[in-house]
């Protein structure tokens, strides 16, 4: 087996950091709360909630209906006119 010589790389630094006071910072700091601010904007204005239907006595409903599940019922006055 052969061993490996060398050093480990060495990363650069960067010649200047921005300071907190620096206007590139603030800028910074400026753009991604404004996306933040998007991105809560478009999550509160998407409908998660249902709306409640408008449904009266008599009229035809303008949307169908639907039941999560399957429900039969009996109607024992229909049973009784039909015997």
């Amino acid at each position: 087996m052969s061993s490996v010589t060398g050093s480990l790389p060495r990363f650069r630094r960067s010649r200047s950091a921005p300071t907190d006071d620096s206007p590139r910072h603030a800028w910074r700091i400026i753009v991604v709360f404004g996306l933040l601010a998007l991105v809560v904007w478009g999550l509160l204005s998407v409908n998660v909630v249902p709306l409640a239907l408008d449904v009266r006595e008599g009229e035809v409903s303008q949307t169908n209906v639907r039941s999560p599940r399957k429900l039969t019922y009996t109607s024992q006055v229909r049973t009784k006119a039909e015997r």
